[in-house]
């Protein structure tokens, strides 16, 4: 299954070159990136796991130390440099959020922010993203997953092209959940540049900013983001 996907990443480059010698599979990839992968992954089974135990034989606390931290070294050291890891670990990524772990895709989603732009799964993975965090859109109303989500992903990789676009599909669906903080800040992120941008997108932030001022009208806690 690696050999496939690892022919399917390099089928243009291959092409173009005309060197159809099938791309030789790094031996970190093996004995250290799948490794972090699966631990990750148990991780995810172990908190599950005591998160369905009744509350006086939850491990809490070890939960918290042993499962729940920064993703293994080798994890994102393989990701920034390996194209393979890179689509794994996208995948993964894109599992932990359908599967509505805030937690586990708090973890991972900062260690993509640099390593997707020009990735040829870059768009289809942005777009089922969005998709599966608007799911989550409740968890939102938390600071430290506006934190990962925002300043760790969006923010980091917001030169990445159409990210803006894909930011205002998210905001379009759960600003009514944002601390009101974040609202001012996230719209001056996602307006689009005025290089570069058509008339759709144009429109399509106008729209944006139209229905959050119609939102903050209604709601007094909101900050005033017409003012900017």
């Amino acid at each position: 299954l690696l050999r496939m996907l690892a022919l399917g990443l390099s089928a243009w480059e291959m092409i173009e070159t005309q060197d159809f010698r099938e791309p030789k599979l790094e031996l970190p990839l093996l004995v250290q990136f799948l490794p972090a992968l699966m631990s990750l992954i148990v991780d995810d089974q172990v908190r599950s796991l005591n998160a369905k135990l009744p509350v006086e034989e939850r491990d809490t606390a070890g939960i918290i130390i042993d499962h729940s931290g920064p993703p293994p070294d080798m994890y994102d050291v393989q990701v920034s440099q390996c194209q393979i890891a890179a689509s794994l670990a996208m995948q993964y990524t894109l599992q932990t959020a359908k599967s509505k772990d805030k937690t586990g895709v708090m973890r991972v989603l900062g260690v993509l922010a640099q390593n997707i732009k020009g990735h040829p799964f870059e768009d289809a993975f942005l777009h089922t993203l969005v998709t599966l965090l608007i799911a989550m859109k409740e968890e939102f109303e938390n600071e430290d997953f506006c934190t990962s989500v925002f300043d760790e992903f969006f923010f980091t990789c917001i030169n990445v092209e159409n990210m803006n676009r894909h930011l205002m599909r998210l905001l379009w669906w759960i600003h009514t959940k944002l601390p009101p903080a974040r609202i001012s800040t996230l719209l001056k992120v996602a307006e689009p540049t005025t290089s570069g941008s058509g008339d759709a997108a144009s429109n399509m932030y106008d729209a944006l900013r139209e229905k959050m001022m119609a939102h903050q009208a209604m709601d007094p806690h909101q900050e005033n983001i017409n003012t900017f």
